[in-house]
């Protein structure tokens, strides 16, 4: 307490205080302003954003810019953050969390997830794109 009150009634100290405040603020947050962001999404990558955009060309390549895509995955508790990531890096094209599309986006952490009850029987592989990232198309009646 003697210490508060001492700031009370020394303007100087308290400018000081205000500063070192701000000063330990800043560098304990300079990391995530410097150090690029991480990404493992189930994927036990440690990928950037941009690389796991990046991931994503291929596919992209293949989209039309407008359209609207289905998606699948993992189906556990961080399948949120994968559905998220692959929305963001496909832009402008819509990723819709559903299989109920004529092209559906696979986005596995391993290759052998890509299987039922994860991936509907209705669907087929169009493409692999290799590390658990799949374009899947309906089956035909």
């Amino acid at each position: 307490m003697k210490f508060l009150s001492g700031l009370k009634s020394d303007p100087r100290a308290a400018r000081l205080a205000v500063f070192a405040l701000i000063g330990l603020c800043a560098a304990s947050s300079a990391r995530f302003v410097f150090a690029p962001t991480r990404v493992d999404l189930l994927l036990r990558r440690p990928w950037t954003l941009e690389q796991y955009d990046r991931h994503f060309d291929e596919l992209r390549s293949l989209l039309p810019p407008r359209a609207v895509v289905g998606y699948v995955g993992n189906q556990d508790q961080d399948e949120l953050v994968n559905y998220l990531v692959t929305q963001y890096s496909l832009a402008p094209v819509v990723v819709d969390r559903s299989p109920e599309h004529d092209l559906v986006v696979g986005n596995f952490s391993s290759p052998a997830f890509a299987v039922p009850p994860r991936v509907p029987t209705t669907l087929r592989i169009r493409r692999d794109f290799g590390n658990g990232l799949f374009l899947f198309e309906k089956r035909p009646e």
